[in-house]
């Protein structure tokens, strides 16, 4: 009787231990997130950098930039890209930071991470604290410039909101008629990917695709991923086009998965 007493009590100090160490941790994450000194404000830009115009930043006597600044040039002339955050001082506290996921209007406003494998960033923040929180991160196999046939992002499903548990309001129609462009920012280019599926599968019997062995396989996948997605959609996707999977956990299957497909535009 006291042995079952005993362990009794030591189940419930390890649950509430490890309920308090949980709640704990996760507004530890949120703090960080939270207080990152650089967060998305807007698209970078592009500055002529040609016939002597001076580089990008350079200011005059007022500290007035010294060239104009260019949304999307279509000329000959060659230009600077001006990114929209300052990669290079959160590289410093987050060395694996590759570029910035931002969806309007949502909590989605994250730093992407890519680690040397797919375990590292499930359960660490950008700054290599542990954290049940995680990262946003990159497949461990993409290449980081979103040049793949399919580039994969990776998130939590939190309970509070957090992370990308806004994905699963893509059943939605409303909801993705107004959230249809997801913005990634990076230090050399900046892509507005358009979505125009979520599916639903089970990670123990589909391994998805990084790259597709030719034309009939990518329109394979495409209509595969159209026919069971939780949305429907009148963007066209043509073979050629780069897409990027943001993915998150879905409770409706088991070891399921939300995957939200879109198209670099």
């Amino acid at each position: 009787m006291l042995l079952v007493l005993c362990v009794s009590l030591a189940g419930i100090v390890f649950f509430v231990t490890s309920a308090l160490q949980d709640i704990f941790t996760r507004g530890r994450g949120t703090s960080y997130y939270d207080s990152l000194p650089s967060r998305y404000n807007s698209s970078g830009t592009y500055r002529r950098d040609d016939n002597g115009v001076p580089q990008a930043g350079a200011v005059d006597e007022n500290g007035e930039p010294l060239m104009e600044i260019y949304d999307r040039p279509e000329d000959d002339h060659e230009y600077v890209f001006v990114p929209a955050l300052d990669f290079d001082s959160v590289a410093l506290e987050c060395p694996d930071v590759i570029a910035w996921v931002y969806i309007k209007d949502t909590v989605v406003d994250y730093p992407i991470v890519q680690g040397s494998d797919n375990q590292y960033y499930l359960d660490h923040l950008p700054n290599g604290v542990a954290n049940k929180m995680g990262s946003i991160f990159m497949d461990a196999n993409n290449s980081t410039d979103f040049t793949d046939d399919v580039t994969y992002l990776y998130g939590h499903h939190m309970k509070t909101g957090e992370m990308f548990a806004v994905l699963k309001s893509y059943g939605e129609a409303s909801f993705y008629e107004s959230h249809r462009i997801v913005d990634i920012f990076t230090p050399v280019e900046d892509f507005e990917v358009e979505v125009f599926a979520g599916y639903i599968v089970s990670v123990s019997y589909e391994r998805p695709p990084m790259a597709f062995r030719d034309e009939d396989a990518f329109y394979e996948y495409v209509n595969m991923v159209t026919k069971r997605s939780i949305f429907k959609s009148d963007v066209e996707v043509t073979y050629g086009d780069r897409l990027v999977s943001l993915v998150t956990c879905n409770y409706n299957v088991s070891n399921g998965r939300l995957v939200l497909v879109g198209r670099i535009k």
